[in-house]
């Protein structure tokens, strides 16, 4: 809705127009009144008028006068002059102070209507188009707050293989997020592997902790490089470092990095009590990315032996070679293999085939890669509890590395036959898990660490904290705590056991520290709570 004010220095001219005009089928939900320019200028200011109607020639200050003030003050207000002389002059002025029409007394009523029409439809407009504004500046507000979220899930996104790899798909999303790339753009991940915090800490503990982590990380990793750091959406914490070409990844920026990680790992030892490594892949085009992440994790997963120290890829797997760069992202397959999702898997198996030429593939790397493939369900049976290769395979060796197709072909028949006997066997998951928990509730008197239990388990313990997580809903840390104070509960409700007893028999050598956490877990210190049981 709309308001009006009519200004003339004679009432009855103010009056015609007010009550001799039929304004009920317009959208005007005030009429205002004034009778010179004081009176004007004092309902602009306590009103918002939309549309005024003045006379030319008042008494004191005219309606030029209230023009120039409302020109001044309130610019998008419509206006209309109204006066009994027609003088060109006036008409000038008037259209030099923004007036939208000029008219003569005396007045056509249905004239003046129009113009008041045309004129609610030029502020409608007009509001519409501030409003725009006004919605388009806060959503590039809130747009330029999110950025740096929307850059993070960009990467994420990308490392997790959930948007495409295609250079052009890239390109599109990198100019919406405001990331550079280009056709030579490689990128190096590094994977920051927390193995161990030296004090117990809940899951929120941990969450702050691992976002210093990764603040951190962007001080000393990438300080003024271009980069990225970001939670991968497993937990796992990357650092990615972003190169215009290749070569600009040298073997001197190499040792820089080598530097810097060392001097991480120690500063966040001694700063944030964690223990921690850095497995630095090779600088890959962005296509490439989530395939080198995948090979950290799978480094990562399997090291059992090196701590607090820095890992590279290279290294592992050796200077690059033709049969290195063919094999299949086996870490990728064995998320696969693992969920049990047969059908991705041999889409996948199917699209790594696709992407081999005939000319590239060498008797050599047909041999590695028969050897890997074999191995990776080795692996894949170890890990569900198998002593050695769980079925047996009809093609012979010379058989199946006759050709690509005939790779292909045993590839599959190997897959469909894992996931045959896959389906017979328990869910792994689930009983490294009910291992884990089993151990936990038997070294209840022990000082139970996460290195500890992962050696159990033969898991590295950074990839067994976000297991258990997964499956639990609860870190292991949090765990362990809640099930010694469960476990501290059934010893306080027995009179004889004393309190230092019950301590020690949950794993507590220091009694201050296991009456804290009693009260930060029960509510109530181990007195209190043995009273209360007592009292019943």
């Amino acid at each position: 809705m709309f308001t009006l004010l009519i200004v003339d220095d004679e009432m009855i001219a103010v009056k015609a127009i007010a009550s001799g005009i039929d304004w009920s089928d317009m959208p005007i939900s005030s009429i205002y009144e004034a009778y010179d320019y004081d009176e004007a200028v004092e309902l602009l200011t306590n009103h918002a008028i939309d549309i005024l109607i003045t006379d030319i020639e008042m008494p004191g200050k005219s309606g030029l006068h209230l023009l120039e003030f409302v020109h001044e003050h309130y610019p998008d207000l419509a206006t209309i002059i109204t006066t009994g002389h027609a003088n060109f002059d006036y008409a000038q002025k008037a259209i030099k102070h923004g007036s939208l029409h000029y008219l003569l007394k005396p007045l056509d009523f249905n004239e003046l209507k129009g113009l008041v029409t045309n004129a609610l439809t030029k502020i409608t407009e007009l509001k519409k188009v501030k409003q725009y504004t006004v919605d388009y500046d806060m959503y590039q507000k809130q747009w330029n707050q999110q950025l740096p979220l929307l850059r993070e899930r960009f990467w994420q996104d990308l490392i997790n293989e959930r948007s495409s790899a295609a250079q052009d798909k890239l390109e599109a999303a990198a100019e919406l997020y405001h990331i550079p790339v280009t056709e030579d753009m490689h990128v190096l991940p590094i994977l920051i592997s927390i193995e161990q915090w030296q004090t117990a800490l809940t899951t929120r503990d941990e969450e702050i902790l691992e976002y210093a982590l990764r603040n951190a990380a962007g001080e000393l990793l990438l300080g003024t490089h271009p980069g990225q750091i970001l939670q991968e959406r497993h937990g796992s914490n990357v650092v990615l470092l972003f190169f215009e070409r290749p070569e600009d990844c040298s073997s001197l920026f190499t040792s820089e990095m080598t530097e810097r990680c060392t001097q991480y790992i120690q500063q966040c030892r001694t700063y944030f009590r964690v223990d921690l490594s850095c497995y630095i892949g090779d600088a890959v085009p962005l296509p490439s990315v989530s395939s080198m992440f995948r090979e950290l994790l799978h480094m990562e997963r399997n090291n059992l032996t090196k701590h607090r120290t820095v890992l590279y890829y290279r290294d592992l797997r050796g200077t690059p070679s033709e049969s290195r760069l063919t094999l299949p992202p086996y870490t990728e397959w064995m998320v696969l293999l693992e969920t049990r999702k047969s059908n991705e898997l041999m889409e996948r198996i199917h699209l790594w085939f696709d992407s081999l030429l005939e000319d590239s593939a060498t008797p050599q790397s047909l041999q590695a890669f028969y050897g890997s493939y074999l191995n990776f369900y080795y692996q894949a049976g170890i890990n569900r509890g198998a002593s050695s290769l769980p079925f047996n395979i009809n093609w012979q060796e010379e058989s199946a590395l006759r050709s690509i197709s005939h790779a292909r072909q045993w590839a599959i028949q190997v897959a469909e036959r894992y996931f045959e006997w896959n389906e017979e066997q328990p869910n792994y998951q689930s009983s490294v898990i009910e291992a884990v928990s089993d151990y936990i509730y038997e070294h209840l008197d022990d000082e139970l660490s996460r290195e500890q239990i992962a050696l159990h388990v033969h898991l590295n313990a950074a990839y067994l904290s976000r297991l258990f997580k997964k499956e639990k809903g609860i870190s292991l840390s949090d765990f362990i705590v809640k099930v010694r104070m469960e476990k501290a509960k059934q010893l306080l409700q027995e009179p004889e056991i004393k309190i230092s007893n019950a301590a020690s028999s949950v794993g507590y050598t220091h009694f201050s520290h296991f009456a804290k956490m009693f009260k930060k877990v029960i509510g109530q210190t181990p007195q209190e709570y043995r009273n209360g049981y007592l009292n019943k």
